[in-house]
């Protein structure tokens, strides 16, 4: 079961051992802390505005949802640059500060 809904992209991870949990939360926390900083934070901001439909209710859905294209993609411009080179390269990407 959990095999399909990794397939379908409803399931990221799975654990096991019930007690593996926090090594696993912990391998899932540093990937996200070697995120780039400006990414991670505009994530967590339309995170934060999603939750409880603050942004929606203020702007509407469509609106909303044109907001967020548009810090993803200044993000993809900024960030997805040194990402790509890094990957290419084999090295830890340098984040701009």
């Amino acid at each position: 079961m959990i095999d399909g809904a990794m397939r379908l992209g409803m399931v990221d991870y799975a654990i096991d051992d019930p007690f593996d949990w926090q090594r696993a939360l912990q391998r899932l926390l540093s990937r996200c802390a070697s995120a780039a900083p400006r990414a991670l934070a505009q994530t967590k901001h339309l995170a934060r505005a999603a939750d409880g439909m603050l942004a929606w209710r203020t702007q509407g859905l469509p609106e909303y949802l044109d907001d967020a294209a548009r810090v993803f993609a200044a993000q993809m411009r900024r960030d997805a640059v040194e990402g790509v080179r890094a990957a290419r390269k084999k090295r830890a990407p340098v984040w701009p500060e």
